[in-house]
């Protein structure tokens, strides 16, 4: 995560940004709303992710693994978690998948096998509701 940075978003909305480069440069790759789960287009080309007001129990999942069921007990290559644990009330980047991480906001744990940045090819996205917390 690019040294903490938490800031406020003025719009309220809850969202999963990926993007082409490191630390939130280039493209975006793709934009989320709303839960989800299945492949990532484009394929192969996510290195960093932006969580926007993600109500704590949110989690986001990425997974070098094309499979259309992507599952963290059947890891067959790279995966990271990234559980929100905390009030995240503005927007935070994580400029790698490939990192652990442990705060107050969040906790990112990344299963290693041969390098995951530019290779995510399926999420799994999960956006709590105020109801379940």
């Amino acid at each position: 995560m690019s040294a903490g940075l938490v800031q406020a978003n003025p719009f309220g909305r809850s969202r999963v940004i990926f993007y082409e480069g490191n630390n939130g440069t280039q493209d975006i790759v793709a934009e989320f709303d709303y839960s989800y789960k299945g492949r990532l287009w484009p394929n192969d080309e996510a290195r960093s992710v932006e969580l926007i007001n993600l109500p704590k129990g949110s989690y986001v999942v990425v997974y070098d693994q094309p499979s259309s069921n992507p599952s963290l007990t059947k890891l067959t290559d790279d995966a990271t978690v990234i559980r929100v644990v905390g009030d995240n009330s503005g927007y935070s980047r994580f400029s790698t998948f490939e990192m652990n991480l442990e705060n107050d906001l969040f906790r990112m744990v990344y299963f290693r096998k041969n390098g995951l940045d530019g290779k995510v090819s399926s999420v799994e996205i999960k956006i709590a509701d105020n109801d379940e917390l």
